[in-house]
């Protein structure tokens, strides 16, 4: 992943020598993450387009982050990465224990039918 950033970086350096983030404007401000996201959930003619929003893909991304296991440095940089803190991330986004549990077992039967364990 580095290897690509650093050849975007090398190659966006030829145009662009005013503006040190790596996704930038044209020096007219920001881009609005959620509103580029309703214009392409709208190009796309989704059959129900409210029901795609930044607030419900971070809390898949968090969900499934949890059935991944992933570590505790793993998860607060992911934490960072959305925009918020550890504790945020823990007490908002994650699954209840019950949904928690019955995702494990669904995906150790679904292992068990495959053959695999």
């Amino acid at each position: 992943m580095k290897k690509h950033f650093d050849f975007i970086i090398e190659v966006r350096s030829k145009f662009v020598t005013d503006n040190d983030f790596v996704f930038h404007t044209s020096g007219q401000g920001f881009i609005d993450g959620t509103k580029v996201l309703h214009r392409y959930v709208n190009k796309c003619k989704v059959e129900r387009p409210g029901s795609i929003t930044a607030t419900r893909l971070r809390k898949h991304l968090a969900t499934i982050t949890q059935l991944l296991q992933f570590s505790n440095n793993d998860m607060e940089q992911l934490s960072k990465f959305m925009g918020h803190t550890l504790k945020t991330h823990c007490n908002v986004y994650r699954m209840s224990d019950k949904i928690y549990q019955t995702a494990k077992v669904s995906k150790l039967l679904l292992l068990m039918t495959e053959g695999r364990s």
